[in-house]
């Protein structure tokens, strides 16, 4: 395997708990998949759990470099198991851009401090692909 690109986002908690605050589950479902809302609703911390997400989300994207015409479809990327073991899992077009591009794995690390979630996505290039 060879690496494809490496992706860093940090979010800052406040600004994810306004967004939800003013835009609700309208911010929540545009952004975060079912599983993803259920993970987050039984976490100690939901807006943390949104925000280490919404990070996780951008750093994963960055991460691939897909050349994309129009609006990210955000949903098509779901960060699992966050509060232990993250894991990315790609759905749909982002899925097929992925594997039309060799990408073979994506690694994530992430870490909240004070107030910001902080994510790294390592993305690589091989033989098997992400489902």
């Amino acid at each position: 395997m060879r690496l494809r690109g490496v992706g860093v986002d940090v979010t800052d908690v406040r600004r994810i708990s306004r967004l939800i605050e003013r835009r609700g589950s309208r911010f929540i479902h545009r952004w975060f998949t079912t599983e993803e809302v259920a993970e987050c609703g039984v976490s100690e911390s939901p807006t943390v759990a949104f925000a280490v997400r919404f990070a996780a989300k951008e750093a994963v994207w960055k991460s691939i470099r897909i050349d994309w015409d129009g609006s990210v479809p955000w949903r098509s990327i779901s960060i699992l198991g966050a509060d232990a073991a993250p894991t990315v899992k790609l759905g749909d077009e982002v899925a097929a851009a992925a594997r039309d591009l060799g990408v073979s794995a994506i690694s994530i690390a992430v870490v909240v401090h004070e107030y910001r979630a902080m994510a790294v996505a390592i993305c690589e290039e091989g033989r098997s692909i992400p489902t």
